[in-house]
């Protein structure tokens, strides 16, 4: 959902192409992941790997030149890249307007995108979630 600007129109998209009981699952980097800096980037420090950086809440696009080999778990430079940190409010609240019931919600410890790796052995935060959701008859 990373790419996506507006999730509530791309679970509207999904809802429309969904039957009555299929499922949508997400598993996705946790918005809490977005308060530190990446290894890549310039803000990051590794004598304080928890300094926040970014806001929760944040609005503006963020806007990259580094792709994430997630196989080989390296980072390259790749054309430019808009992503967009969506709070698990907007999240939920997209799928419901959607008509998509929540059905499992789970919140993991470990980095999918290799960038936040380095905050996995403390197992503070959140870095990672499995959320899945079953489309309804409205009404």
């Amino acid at each position: 959902m990373y790419w996506m600007p507006d999730i509530t129109a791309y679970f509207e998209i999904i809802s429309n192409l969904l039957k009555e009981n299929g499922v949508v699952l997400i598993y996705e980097s946790h918005p809490i992941a977005d308060l530190f800096a990446n290894k890549d980037e310039a803000e990051y420090d590794p004598a304080h790997p928890y300094k926040i950086i970014s806001s929760y809440f944040r609005r503006e696009a963020w806007i990259e030149n580094n792709g994430i080999d997630y196989i080989g778990q390296s980072t390259y430079k790749s054309l430019t890249n808009y992503g967009f940190t969506h709070t698990l409010s907007e999240v939920i609240t997209a799928l419901i307007k959607n008509s998509l019931t929540i059905t499992e919600f789970m919140e993991y410890p470990h980095d999918i995108s290799e960038s936040c790796d380095h905050l996995e052995s403390d197992g503070l935060f959140p870095l990672s979630y499995t959320l899945a959701a079953v489309k309804k008859h409205p009404g």
